[in-house]
């Protein structure tokens, strides 16, 4: 044996043996496609994509999306998956507007290499679902390109299930319709107001009381002898005569009077004229016009949802269990009365739970954090005429056990009343979801990470040793054992068969 394939045989033979010899494992064979070496940026999960290292696929199962990552990039990457109802068709105006979040699975770190399964719940009509990298925003916009890595909220796969559209609630807008008003009893009239659509809600509806006063009655002169009644113009003149024969006539159009929704004319005398009919009421002893120059009181509401940072208030806003609300009451004095005696109450829904909070301004009766309760109800005093007053306070959404998986709707409504004895109301709306706990399960590549399992470097080493030594004439003394062996094989067997001959010659003999 030559020197140089002894050491050759006896250095491989002491990696093998001592183990210093570092062997690659199913990660490090694959091509590394991030900067850091764990984890890729979204940048790079984009190149990984488009170059055929990264391939989602996703198949329907009831009431969920099963999504399988395919990663090959021997890199890791923070992955989460979402589904929004689709009411509009693929490419359509609105159609990214219009969709609705429904739920997430959780965020989890897909395998650097091999398959990784994310299950997503979907609806039972048209479901988009989508994977994002780190994040996943409730509310999608048409405006904004989600497949472009430089996009805070990147989605780089993308299915729809093959459902049909999902159809929208119809929203119902109240018809209000408004009957006379009634005589004026105490200061104040009523009158009735029904909404021929039947919404059951109260939003714009027309006031029911208004103020009034009753002009003073004038007694007709006394009549000394006769009297003679004739007509003019439809405008009734009475004419006395005394006993002197000076005649004494009353003056027509002295005054007008409310008396329901019409407006009468009376004569100095206090005989009732003409009238004419007000289809916006009669108040004050004169025809409402559209625009109640009276006064009224106007009230709106809105929400924001502190947990997430938001400073902007809206009609609605986007919650998770537990997160902490502001809700703010905007109350305006319009018309060129003060609004006395602002009496204001919110609504709570259920799962909703206040947390006080509570400040007042505008009003003449301010109230500072513990002061008050907006649930049962404050008197925020006097707001001037053209001026507004403004209410803020806390809730908190209720625990997740409080809400079935997906989107609930809470709607949180308010009211106010002040001397106008109208009662405007205004609500706002919070959708708190609650993400159903799927997980992210991994499928066996058939690797362990064990070094004698695992690896194909060993088998390959030690068939190469065994080559080396054939080669090398190491195995010359084995070749010798196997060669007597097989020579005494030959002779045993030869032995045997001479002896069976024998035997039968023998036989045949006798």
């Amino acid at each position: 044996m030559k020197n140089a394939q002894k050491i050759l045989i006896i250095s491989i033979l002491t990696i093998l043996i001592a183990g210093g010899f570092v062997l690659p494992t199913d990660e490090a064979v694959a091509s590394v496609s991030c900067a850091n070496g764990t984890t890729l940026t979204a940048q790079e999960l984009y190149n990984a994509v488009w170059s055929g290292k990264l391939i989602a696929t996703f198949s329907e199962q009831p009431g969920q999306v099963v999504a399988s990552v395919n990663n090959l990039t021997g890199c890791t990457a923070p992955v989460i998956g979402a589904s929004y109802k689709m009411y509009n068709a693929y490419g359509t105006p609105g159609w990214l507007d219009t969709q609705q979040y429904i739920g997430s699975s959780v965020m989890v770190n897909i395998n650097a290499n091999g398959i990784t399964t994310i299950t997503v719940p979907v609806a039972s009509c048209r479901t988009q679902v989508d994977l994002w990298y780190q994040a996943a925003p409730q509310q999608l916009y048409d405006s904004v390109d989600y497949g472009s890595y430089l996009d805070a909220n990147y989605a780089f796969a993308a299915y729809a299930t093959q459902t049909a559209l999902c159809t929208a609630t119809p929203v119902c807008t109240p018809s209000w319709q408004t009957g006379a008003w009634g005589e004026c009893i105490n200061g104040y009239q009523t009158r009735t107001v029904t909404d021929a659509n039947a919404c059951g809600v109260e939003t714009s509806k027309p006031s029911t009381t208004q103020s009034c006063a009753v002009a003073p009655v004038i007694t007709p002169p006394a009549q000394t002898q006769t009297q003679t009644q004739t007509q003019v113009n439809t405008q009734t003149v009475y004419v006395n005569t005394t006993g002197g024969g000076n005649n004494n006539t009353c003056s027509n159009h002295a005054y007008q009077r409310c008396s329901g929704s019409n407006l009468y004319w009376y004569d100095s005398c206090g005989n009732q004229q003409e009238y004419q009919y007000c289809p916006n009421g009669c108040y004050n002893n004169a025809c409402q016009n559209y625009t109640n120059t009276y006064g009224s009181l106007t009230i709106n509401k809105t929400v924001r949802n502190l947990a997430s940072g938001s400073t902007n208030f809206a009609s609605s806003v986007y919650a998770n269990p537990l997160d902490t609300l502001m809700f703010m009451i905007t109350l305006q004095a319009n018309g060129n009365q003060n609004m006395q005696n602002v009496f204001v109450r919110d609504y709570f829904p259920a799962n909703l739970i206040y947390q006080n909070q509570l400040i007042v301004s505008g009003g003449s009766n301010y109230y500072n954090n513990n002061s008050g309760n907006i649930v049962s109800g404050i008197n925020i005093g006097t707001i001037s005429s053209g001026q507004t007053a403004t209410i803020t306070y806390q809730a908190q959404v209720a625990s997740a056990q409080n809400f079935a998986y997906g989107a609930t709707t809470l709607n949180n409504s308010a009211s106010a009343t002040s001397s106008v004895g109208s009662t405007p109301t205004a609500s706002a709306s919070v959708i708190v979801n609650r993400a159903a706990v799927y997980g992210a399960s991994a499928i066996s590549t058939g690797l362990t990470n064990n070094f004698l399992v695992d690896s194909f470097f060993l088998p390959l080493m030690i068939t190469l040793l065994g080559i080396l030594m054939l080669k090398s004439g190491m195995f010359a003394g084995a070749e010798k054992w196997f060669y007597a062996r097989k020579k005494n094989g030959r002779e045993f067997r030869a032995s045997r068969e001479l002896s069976k001959k024998i035997s039968e010659i023998r036989k045949f003999g006798s």
